[in-house]
């Protein structure tokens, strides 16, 4: 067994006697002292301040060094007695840097985790006013009968609306509640292709360099969201640099061994890929570091962001199952640090996006509601679309429609969160009914394709709100035609 605390054994005079490894170390460090010599101070107080109890309660006395970050130790002494005579004292020093940052970490995580929750509800919400302001703009531009001029002005509030739809998706990234798909993704050539991308973004004035080992570099994720996480810790580092400075990537393997320490907390033992991206810039004072990831957090001057480029990489790399760290120093820079799970595999090739429209031929459809301006909103537009549609409020009603209209229907479309019956209740009860079924989910929150629901009970995919028309129309025909 390693013993992780450094005893030190003093005479009555204070004599160091004897040390233990650390011991020794730490003595050097806070009284730079050794063998024989006398214990007057340590760290530049008096040592005779560390022989009793300390007032406020706790067991030992805390000592804190600077740095970056400060080295904290805790310090307690027990006198060696024969009867009232106090014959010399054993100290315990220990470091407690690491399991301080430890708990702090935690407590961050829970803190954002708890933020997580209220944000994802109040996202939820407005992803339903959200579908049926685009939805019912959509429906009007396209109609013939409609101006020109008011078109115009419909564009501009589908736009607005799909801005605002990107804001509730960085609050749903940052919650780990937005919908993803993962699949084998190859690290190195992805970054490769980003480093290019930001090279013709990123100001002359910063060199961006990158380095690499040798290794694997699978992982399973999702492309997209990858870059995003990237592009943001990109431009947050072009800002640390005004004057110009150097952006360093850098891409390797990790290890990490049972017994040793991890880097971030919860971090399980095993292969990780890790990727680093440290700027030459301002760097991030000591207090504002565990803020860094909250939601609308910002040192940016008003109008020059919205704080929630590193929540979302946050929530995002979290949903990766990684970790997100961040070291940094006043005057040198920073340096996040990324790590993901290794995968052994082979990467499939991205499918090429098809960006028709098509059309229904009077296939019925049962949509399954709870708000009404998202049934009208989703009726209209599958209708629009060539689709009959029947509707139902809750998953009750759905049940009572399809036992109706069973032979009729081709396909369901339900919403997850409703009263009275959820859809998952639903889509278990419906499958009992018809194991041939087909159902599409509607959410404003994380649906895992894993998912014992998604995999055995006839969900074969999902549309996150606020629904657009062209997305509606390409999820309907893949899953009634059963194209990929």
């Amino acid at each position: 067994m390693i013993l992780q605390n450094g005893v030190v054994a003093l005479s009555a005079e204070k004599r160091v006697l004897l040390t233990s490894p650390l011991g020794d170390v730490y003595l050097k460090q806070l009284g730079g002292i050794g063998i024989n010599e006398v214990l007057t101070e340590l760290a530049g107080q008096p040592f005779n301040q560390f022989l009793v109890a300390p007032s406020n309660g706790q067991a030992c006395h805390r000592l804190e060094l600077a740095g970056h970050p400060p080295q904290i130790f805790e310090i307690s002494a027990q006198p060696i007695e024969s009867g009232t005579y106090i014959g010399g004292w054993v100290v315990m020093l220990y470091d407690a840097t690491q399991a301080q940052l430890i708990q702090e970490r935690i407590q961050q995580q829970d803190r954002l985790a708890a933020i997580g929750q209220l944000a994802a509800g109040i996202a939820h919400d407005f992803n339903n006013i959200l579908t049926s302001i685009i939805g019912f703009a959509e429906l009007a531009s396209i109609n013939p009968q409609t101006a020109e001029v008011t078109c115009r002005d419909l564009r501009q509030i589908i736009n607005q609306g799909k801005r605002a739809a990107d804001l509730v998706r960085q609050i749903l990234d940052f919650s780990r509640q937005s919908v993803t798909e993962k699949f084998l993704l190859d690290l190195l050539p992805f970054v490769k292709e980003m480093i290019k991308l930001l090279e013709r973004t990123i100001p002359e004035d910063i060199r961006i360099s990158f380095e690499m080992e040798r290794g694997q570099y699978m992982i399973n994720g999702n492309p997209a969201q990858l870059k995003q996480v990237i592009t943001n810790l990109a431009l947050n580092a072009r800002d640390a640099m005004p004057s110009g400075g150097t952006l360093r990537f850098k891409l390797a393997e990790f290890v990490l061994e049972a017994h040793r320490p991890p880097p971030c907390p919860q971090m399980a033992p095993g292969r990780w890929l890790f990727l680093s991206v440290t700027d030459t810039g301002v760097g991030i004072p000591v207090d504002q570091i565990s803020h860094l990831f909250d939601p609308f957090f910002t040192t940016k001057q008003v109008g020059a962001g919205t704080g929630l480029g590193l929540a979302q990489a946050y929530g995002l790399i979290k949903q990766h199952n990684g970790e997100i760290d961040v070291q940094s120093q006043v005057g040198v820079g920073t340096t996040f640090t990324i790590y993901l799970p290794s995968v052994s595999g082979v990467q499939r090739k991205p499918q090429p996006e098809d960006n028709r429209m098509p059309q229904g031929n009077n296939e019925v459809i049962l949509l399954v509601e709870d708000d009404p301006l998202v049934l009208d909103v989703s009726k209209t537009t599958l209708e629009y679309l060539g689709y009959r549609v029947l509707t139902a409020v809750n998953g009750r009603f759905a049940l009572q429609m399809y036992e109706q209209f069973q032979d009729k229907i081709s396909l369901v479309l339900t919403d997850l969160t409703m009263p009275e019956m959820d859809g998952e209740t639903l889509i278990k009860a419906l499958y009992d009914k018809n194991q041939a079924i087909k159902i599409i989910l509607l959410t404003g929150y994380a649906f895992d394709d894993r998912n014992e629901t998604m995999q055995t009970h006839g969900v074969i995919d999902w549309l996150q709100k606020p629904l657009g028309i062209e997305q509606l129309a390409r999820t309907v025909n893949r899953a009634l035609t059963g194209t990929s």
